[in-house]
């Protein structure tokens, strides 16, 4: 971390009292962005929230911005969507009142992310995106930020269901970080992870499993074998050989990014829902209707506790009601798939009839 570039970032304010305490919470920042490297989301989030709460009591918004940044970011990491999208929110409008325009880019950025797909209200940010990408290329030659913002256009477009623009957007920040001298290894991973998503959604899984088994090892890299991150390569790259038939490596890919959510952001963590969906699909495969039973309820759980709208999760229910019917059970069945068709129908899904055969005949309520 840079800590000599945080200090010319933020002037201290003229009061000697007062910019002694700027001046220790600046260089605490920093350490804010190493717990991130490290996967401690936990331990990072809790400085952070130190850190922002000491930056209100000085009353001095140039810095109070970048703390609440770095507290969203972490929130975001750790699956806390509505706290980080609060706190980016405000950390993006203190930025631009105070003219600080690379944290007031960031800031959007991330929030455009956050709101938009990992909250699922793609509608609600999409008037915005003209605006993240265009303070993200006023920024200074060779940043970073751009690519960010390319990144996190293509999530908002993937939650929506447009995986053209999605795959447009990730090849994008692509481009731009492989231009970059260092880029971070991680930043770069979950780029190549999200295309790699994109991909196997359009049946091209050869070509996901490529750039997924890429953004794995770049992690492993960087990081090592146990980083939290690492679960997203392994549930996507786990997705794309289900697709292919390889049960048994999907099946290991599955339990282990599991593991991995589990240990370090317990068991109700939200990424959770998608290896447990991934791992529900796989026992469907094998005709083991029991153990797909259960994974799909736990996931559905950990949906129930969060006002997401996810598309994934109408796969869930499909997965779910299939389960149920396999037992006779087809009343609780049709009310699965009733609330899967009501998902689809919020957030278009390609492949819904195939993947839910039921849906058609389960009209959604109203």
């Amino acid at each position: 971390v840079d800590v000599e570039a945080l200090r010319a970032q933020i002037k201290p304010p003229e009061d000697p009292e007062a910019a002694a305490l700027v001046d220790a919470i600046r260089d605490e920042l920093g350490r804010t962005s190493v717990y991130k490297h490290a996967g401690k989301f936990r331990e990072g989030v809790a400085l952070a929230r130190d850190l922002r709460q000491r930056a209100q009591a000085v009353d001095y918004p140039p810095l109070l911005s970048r703390a609440l940044l770095a507290e969203g970011d972490l929130e975001m990491e750790l699956g806390e969507h509505e706290a980080a999208a609060r706190d980016l929110h405000a950390s993006m409008l203190l930025a631009l009142e105070v003219g600080d325009a690379e944290i007031a880019s960031e800031a959007i950025a991330k929030w455009f992310y956050v709101t938009g797909a990992q909250l699922g209200r793609a509608d609600e940010v999409a008037p915005l995106e003209p605006l993240v990408l265009a303070l993200a290329r006023r920024q200074r030659e060779r940043s970073s930020i751009p690519a960010l913002a390319y990144n996190n256009v293509g999530a908002v477009h993937y939650r929506a269901g447009d995986l053209q623009g999605a795959q447009d957007g990730f090849r994008a920040a692509l481009e731009i970080w492989e231009s970059l001298d260092e880029p971070n290894p991680l930043e770069v991973a979950a780029t190549l992870n999200n295309l790699g998503v994109t991909l196997s959604d359009r049946e091209q899984h050869e070509r996901s499993a490529q750039h997924l088994t890429r953004a794995l090892a770049m992690i492993e890299l960087e990081v090592g074998e146990q980083h939290p991150n690492l679960a997203f390569p392994l549930f996507g790259l786990a997705h794309a050989e289900l697709e292919l038939g390889r049960l048994d490596d999907a099946e290991l890919k599955f339990r282990r990014a599991i593991a991995l959510l589990e240990r370090d952001q317990g068991p109700d963590a939200f990424p959770l829902v998608y290896p447990l969906s991934g791992l529900g699909q796989l026992a469907l495969r094998r005709g083991e209707h029991g153990a797909a039973r259960e994974a799909f309820v736990r996931a559905l759980a950990i949906w129930g506790a969060r006002d997401v709208i996810d598309r994934d999760k109408g796969d869930a229910l499909c997965g779910y009601a299939a389960a149920l019917r396999s037992t006779g059970e087809v009343t609780e069945a049709s009310e699965a798939e009733g609330e899967a068709a009501r998902l689809f129908t919020a957030v278009p899904q390609p492949g819904a009839p195939a993947r839910c055969p039921h849906l058609e005949t389960a009209a959604p309520q109203p």
